[in-house]
């Protein structure tokens, strides 16, 4: 910012953000923008921009699946209900036979790739799907966060659980 032609963009586009917000939001851009630090990020919000990093750090921006995903997938109905960032309740309904359900079951997620890793050491898990003739290895999920749903894979086979199917 050392160079003139940068302040003079910087302080028209202040100028510019400080003119388009209400009264009431002008004293918080002024204390927002009072710190060297604080005055590229909030000409990025301003701009309606969201800051890298709130990215990463707002569960909100950069989440995994929460709440409820219900579908059909192979002669069964799934759910999986993600209670928070770590744990999920999980169950599968056939259409013959017993409902299992696992709760409280501990996961992981990468938010780069979207896999969802269930601890496929719970004796639980192992139950419920040694039952339907597979095993829990053989089963992938995905969160597909651009359009809010979890990929179910089985063996080769891929279903789509949607919160809109609960």
């Amino acid at each position: 910012m050392g160079r003139p032609g940068s302040v003079a963009v910087v302080g028209l586009v202040a100028v510019m953000l400080y003119m388009s917000f209400d009264t009431s939001s002008r004293f918080a851009f002024i204390v927002q923008a009072a710190s060297r630090k604080t005055i590229p990020t909030a000409l990025i919000v301003g701009l309606g921009l969201t800051p890298r990093a709130a990215m990463a750090t707002d569960g909100a921006v950069a989440a995994g699946p929460k709440g409820k995903y219900c579908g059909q997938a192979g002669g069964l109905r799934m759910k999986l209900d993600f209670t928070d960032s770590s744990k999920v309740d999980f169950s599968i309904n056939p259409y013959t036979g017993s409902q299992s359900s696992c709760l409280q079951e501990a996961y992981s997620y990468d938010d780069a790739t979207g896999k969802i890793q269930l601890n496929n050491k719970s004796d639980c898990l192992k139950l419920a799907w040694r039952k339907q003739g597979n095993e829990p290895e053989e089963v992938r999920y995905q969160y597909m966060k651009g359009f809010n749903y979890v990929k179910l894979t089985v063996s080769l086979v891929s279903s789509e659980l949607h919160p809109e199917n609960c």
